[in-house]
């Protein structure tokens, strides 16, 4: 089964999110609620200690820059320090980042649509990662690129503008 977009629509252009795409529509997969290490090849069931463990271990004989991080912006203030005390400060990860939106609404209505992307000159994106966190409008942005809007990106970390849109 698959679906498509419509790519007459008006609002996207029969561009789907990440979900619409990709997630599966049914699935009789029954959920983990274990450990689980892979041993000879299988899955086995383990206990927690010991998957915490062999964790310690393989991040212990990694290389900082073969590591990333992924924490919500939802967990307490003392669980997000002590991801960055540890993974940060003891182990030298850069590759930290947060998995939802912290910044607040700026506007409480829309101010345009996707379908304006495609119209534009110049595209602005300022601290984002359409690719990441705005998907549907990422497609927009490259097709307007694509066309020869000019893209700049105004960010404070060190950003390659096209790895915003892959």
């Amino acid at each position: 089964m698959q679906i498509s977009g419509n790519w007459d629509a008006p609002v996207n252009k029969g561009v789907l999110c990440k979900m619409g795409r990709f997630d599966p529509l049914y699935d009789e997969r029954k959920r983990v609620v274990e450990p689980l290490l892979r041993e000879s090849g299988r899955l086995v069931s383990v206990n927690w200690e010991r998957a915490v463990e062999v964790i310690a271990k393989q991040i212990g004989s990694s290389k900082a820059k073969n590591i990333g991080v992924l924490a919500s912006s939802y967990a307490t203030n003392e669980a997000l320090y002590l991801i960055n005390k540890l993974f940060h400060d003891e182990l030298k990860v850069s590759n930290i980042g947060l998995l939802n939106d912290t910044a607040p609404q700026i506007f409480k209505k829309q101010q345009s649509s996707l379908a304006e992307i495609a119209k534009s000159d110049i595209i602005l994106v300022v601290s984002a990662n359409p690719a990441k966190d705005q998907p549907v409008a990422s497609f927009m942005i490259k097709r307007a690129l694509n066309k020869g809007t000019r893209l700049i990106v105004v960010d404070d970390k060190e950003m390659i503008s096209h790895r915003l849109l892959i």
